[in-house]
């Protein structure tokens, strides 16, 4: 029961209720008017303490049930002594009473929808939400099980807590299947044991041709199972050593193998499959 709630029942009990029939109310539901209200004798200060003493002890549903009847009981009552009207008295008491369900089968009827649905579930009848219940309900995402279990935490005890328990069992796991890309740097070295190049720069082409070609096998190791795959091999230069030789210019290099690759992964998602609309 939310803070409105709360409100409204114990201004039902304030304004509503005189001191005696407060005390009958108690005496019903076996409750001793002294440890309840503790003498108190101000209408909406003996209101306020029975709804906390109730609501300490997990009652409050139960006496807000009482107090709506109880008011209908006397509301009949002068109705029946006013104008010997004791059929309407008789049918009201059964829909007060909730006989063959006929609050529920109120409440879902199709015209005034959504207004009368809220006005049963703000006075607690026919197993209707409130309308902030309604409206989280209609607006969470659908299929998610995190949506349901944020709805039960905020909604502990609403209309909606036995469809949402039931789909949070019946739960199911999807596997999805994943690739991350991460990077493998490698140490590299290219060597100067090779013919020689007609200038500077077709010799630093020529180391950075076996430089790649260095990086590609090194790289290669990484998909070497089914877990990764190779992306691509890169070569990043530290540095470049070239030598004047007889017949033109040789270089090497120091440097990395930057292996680019993909890793496989599984992502689970839960789903809360929805049969039935909202």
């Amino acid at each position: 029961m939310n803070d409105a709630q709360r409100t409204e029942l114990a201004e039902l009990l304030a304004r509503r209720y005189r001191q005696p029939d407060r005390l009958v109310l108690l005496s019903r539901l076996g409750v001793d008017p002294e440890e309840c209200t503790l003498g108190s004798q101000d209408p909406e200060e003996v209101a306020w303490r029975m709804v906390r003493w109730f609501e300490d002890r997990g009652r409050l549903e139960e006496l807000a049930r009482a107090a709506r009847v109880g008011f209908l009981r006397r509301w009949l009552r002068r109705l029946t002594a006013v104008s010997g009207a004791g059929a309407l008295a008789g049918l009201v008491l059964v829909f007060g009473a909730d006989v063959f369900g006929m609050q529920a089968r109120f409440c879902q009827l199709s015209w005034g929808q959504p207004g009368l649905s809220d006005a049963c579930g703000a006075w607690s009848i026919g197993g209707a939400p409130t309308k902030a219940e309604r409206l989280a309900w209609q607006s969470r995402e659908r299929g998610s099980c995190a949506a349901l279990r944020a709805h039960v935490a905020k909604f502990p005890r609403g209309a909606y807590r036995q469809t949402a328990d039931a789909r949070l069992t019946a739960l199911q796991i999807e596997t999805e299947e994943t690739w991350t890309t991460r990077e493998h740097p490698l140490e590299l070295y290219v060597g100067r044991d090779v013919a020689p190049s007609l200038n500077r720069a077709g010799a630093e082409a020529d180391a950075r041709a076996r430089a790649q070609t260095e990086a590609d096998r090194l790289c290669k190791s990484f998909a070497a199972t089914g877990l990764s795959r190779l992306r691509l091999a890169r070569t990043v230069v530290v540095r470049m050593q070239c030598d004047a030789v007889k017949g033109g210019q040789i270089c090497g290099l120091e440097g990395q193998a930057v292996c680019a690759i993909k890793v496989r992964g599984q992502l689970q998602h839960e789903r809360c499959a929805e049969p039935n609309a909202p």
